[in-house]
């Protein structure tokens, strides 16, 4: 129940922020704990306005993650996000396209999950 506490907790976080920016990325290599070299192939900013509705963060992470996917280079094999905050904190974090897949494919509704949306609440959760 804790846990639970602490996620809702977290998603308040959602109206402290600033913008949210996607990018495709290409892994050039491992650094040391965790951390990678990428190169941006295409990215996308949305700065967040006064009175959007908080409501629709999964239809944005949606949008432009198939709008970016739809005329993406060939090379590319991560996805990248950075959400800024107000107080201009930055929290960055990338995944592979491969586990974005998974995530789709491995789930019990495949029409309602929307991976870049999954993936950006794990990201602010780490907040």
């Amino acid at each position: 129940m804790e846990d639970n506490l602490n996620k809702k907790e977290k998603m308040k976080n959602i109206k402290n922020i600033k913008s949210i920016s996607f990018a495709l990325l290409k892994k050039e290599y491992d650094i040391k704990d965790n951390k990678a070299s990428f190169i941006k192939k295409k990215s996308a900013k949305f700065v967040i306005p006064i009175n959007f509705n908080r409501n629709l963060f999964s239809e944005l992470c949606d949008v432009i993650y198939w709008d970016l996917l739809s005329e993406a280079p060939k090379d590319i094999d991560y996805l990248g996000l950075w959400v800024e905050y107000n107080n201009n904190d930055i929290l960055e974090n990338s995944i592979s396209l491969e586990s974005l897949k998974n995530m789709q494919a491995y789930s019990v509704d495949k029409q309602i999950i929307k991976p870049a949306y999954e993936f950006f609440k794990m990201t602010i959760e780490k907040k």
